[in-house]
């Protein structure tokens, strides 16, 4: 009797460990079933949407918008593959270095064009009333012939072979021209206080430019000016009247007829 009890016992053992393996197993399948669900369930990748991010980046980098390319490109980390997504970073890196570069080559030409502006007004102060004193080394008519004429000089700037015409009339020195053409912008500002009395559009060498014709005052009170300005290159003339007088095609110029 007692043996048969035993017997029963072990039975009843061995099929609760086998039920309790089947449960196991259930639970560890139903686990990796779980997990799978999951694991595709965090994957943010879409087409549609990466699409979106990589042109949106492309057009801020376009726009210059470096800051709004950052963020979209963030987009294209979630939505793309990394492949697509970090194509971007190098983009963005070259855009903004040959931004970088052309706005040292644009102050860089600024600058040159400032120094040279300055020069010209320094010089047209110093000859206001008389050319032939910032006219070094000038070419003018032969005194033998007793010639009535214009005479040339050139001037350059310290370091810079840009250079500056001088033109004045050998019998009325005060009659004169300053003229030079920096590889920059330039404006009436930077020869001192002025009024202007025209704006109008032409070319200096077939690139477009703004033009201005000013009166000057302050240090060079009583002259003009004529300032044709672009981005590479510009044009700066500084006259008196006496050589507007001589010179009808600049006149004319001026009146824009």
């Amino acid at each position: 009797m007692s043996q048969a009890t035993a017997g029963g016992q072990g039975s009843g053992m061995i099929a609760k460990e086998r039920g309790w393996v089947r449960a196991t197993r259930w639970l560890l399948l139903g686990g990796v079933a779980a997990a799978t669900v999951l694991v595709s369930g965090c994957s943010q990748k879409n087409q549609d949407k990466c699409n979106e991010a990589l042109q949106v980046t492309r057009q801020s980098i376009t726009s210059k918008d470096f800051n709004l390319a950052r963020q979209w490109r963030e987009r294209a980390y979630t939505y793309c593959e990394a492949a697509s997504a970090s194509a971007l970073d190098g983009e963005i890196t070259a855009a903004e270095k040959a931004e970088l570069d052309a706005e040292a080559k644009k102050k860089a030409r600024q600058a040159t064009a400032d120094a040279i502006t300055a020069l010209v007004k320094q010089l047209a102060e110093q000859g206001k009333d008389d050319a032939s004193k910032i006219a070094k080394s000038a070419t003018c008519p032969d005194k033998k012939e007793k010639k009535e004429g214009w005479c040339d000089a050139t001037r350059t700037a310290a370091g810079d072979p840009t250079p500056i015409k001088v033109k004045y009339w050998n019998e009325e020195p005060k009659a004169f021209i300053l003229s030079t053409k920096p590889a920059g912008p330039a404006s009436c500002d930077a020869l001192g206080p002025n009024t202007v009395v025209r704006t109008f559009g032409s070319t200096v060498d077939g690139k477009v430019a703004e033009f201005k014709h000013c009166n000057l005052s302050g240090g060079l009170g009583g002259l003009q000016a004529l300032v044709g300005s672009s981005e590479e290159l510009s044009l700066v003339q500084v006259f008196t009247a006496e050589y507007l007088a001589r010179d009808p095609k600049l006149a004319k110029r001026l009146k824009g007829s």
